[in-house]
């Protein structure tokens, strides 16, 4: 309370502590787990798995969501390509590829988890890949069901205001 710059001195000194413990040869232990298991992150530590270890593999696993991505905005745009007017309206063509695209991600998370169970080597898990399908799976339903709504009210009231116009015709 004294001094208002003890505090971030004391963080920075952390800080530069932890870095320079970073590239030692035990490393760091993984940090807020022994916040919520301090036996789970001990045995972490003890077989190794330190801060360096958890850095690569979440690298690894961005790595395989970008390319889950990317091939994901291929499809979508090449689908985008062959729109035409007679298609209908351009929402409802993008619903019929996100549904592409969720059956396609569906399947192939399903095959990955199947080889991985298969072969026995969890290494060969495409978690970045499973995430962006599940990602996908939930926005995808919600962006369809509000198209879906949107598009039944409107027709909806397309009926509507016929029935209205015909009942107008009868009392003119």
């Amino acid at each position: 309370m004294e001094d208002w710059l003890r505090l971030p001195a004391g963080i920075f000194a952390q800080f530069v502590h932890l870095k320079s413990d970073f590239f030692t040869k035990l490393g760091l232990p993984v940090p807020i787990i022994e916040t919520f298991s301090e036996s789970f992150a001990g045995d972490l530590y003890k077989s190794q798995y330190d801060t360096l270890c958890l850095l690569r593999d979440i690298a690894i696993v961005g790595n395989q969501a970008a390319w889950s991505i990317l091939i994901n905005m291929v499809i979508g745009l090449i689908h985008g390509l062959f729109y035409t007017p007679s298609d209908g309206d351009r929402k409802l063509y993008e619903v019929r590829t996100r549904k592409i695209l969720s059956i396609s991600n569906a399947l192939a998370s399903s095959g990955n988890i199947a080889y991985a169970i298969a072969s026995e080597d969890w290494r060969k898990l495409d978690v970045g890949g499973i995430l962006v399908t599940l990602y996908r799976l939930f926005s995808d339903t919600r962006f369809m069901l509000r198209v879906k709504k949107n598009f039944i009210e409107s027709k909806m009231d397309e009926v509507l205001q016929k029935e209205i116009s015909e009942l107008d015709a009868y009392f003119e």
